[in-house]
């Protein structure tokens, strides 16, 4: 979405595949819009009258970049809290979850959600937002799907930089500069030797993540959502059991 019917134009939003607009007048080249109060302008070409379906794959480890001001949410929705604004011009990497017009991200280490409306393609590599260490030696993938070829090997306790994507129950890392995957289940947070943050817990193993879970701030029905992790994530336990919580 652009200021004025031109490519030329300064950028001012986008549109997510399926997405509704009020027009105020089309053209062969350009159809003019109502936008945030005020108007904006649109492709023709990339506009249709009939419904479209919403299911766009929203692929793991996809960059993008913020069009304007973006709020990062709680949650897949303006009803959620922002956790900070993301300013224009934001690179961000898809973590491969989805809900409607709302994308889960990671800007950074914060991971979140934000409108597909405000997120625009670009190129480079999605930036590295932690470490992690190869419990095994683990095969370089090409992708995350199951015919991926095998590049190559990252040696057990080699560390790992990782975008914070995962599918189909693998992660995305950057290897020599290069997108690659490896088996999340076999990453897990490096060991350091500093002291324990006090008033925690022992902790007595280790699970990973079979689904997509909700970090919860207690176990009862009052709970605040703290964040989400994804399939695979390596998840310290502490052996406290409550409402079938852990």
């Amino acid at each position: 979405m652009r200021a004025k019917a031109s490519t030329a134009s300064e950028i001012v939003g986008g549109l997510a595949k399926g997405q509704s607009v009020n027009a105020i007048s089309r053209g062969a080249t350009w159809t003019k819009v109502t936008f945030r109060g005020s108007t904006a302008y649109v492709a023709s070409a990339y506009l249709t009258t009939k419904k479209v379906s919403l299911a766009v794959a929203v692929d793991a480890g996809l960059v993008k970049v913020t069009t304007s001001a973006l709020n990062l949410r709680t949650g897949p929705g303006t009803s959620y809290a922002a956790l900070t604004v993301l300013k224009e011009g934001t690179t961000v990497t898809l973590s491969g979850a989805r809900s409607g017009l709302f994308a889960q991200i990671y800007a950074g280490s914060r991971r979140g959600w934000a409108s597909l409306q405000y997120l625009a393609a670009t190129t480079g590599l999605p930036p590295a937002i932690a470490t992690r260490t190869a419990l095994a030696d683990l095969t370089i993938r090409t992708s995350a799907e199951t015919s991926a070829k095998s590049v190559g090997e990252i040696a057990k306790g080699s560390a790992v930089s990782i975008t914070g994507a995962v599918k189909n129950g693998r992660a995305q890392i950057v290897h020599r500069s290069v997108l690659r995957w490896v088996t999340a289940k076999y990453l897990t947070t490096p060991v350091t030797s500093g002291p324990v943050a006090p008033g925690l817990p022992k902790i007595t193993g280790t699970r990973y993540a079979t689904t997509t879970l909700i970090i919860r701030s207690t176990p009862d029905a009052d709970f605040q959502s703290v964040t989400e992790v994804g399939v695979g994530t390596a998840l310290s336990i502490t052996g406290v059991v409550k409402n079938a919580m852990r």
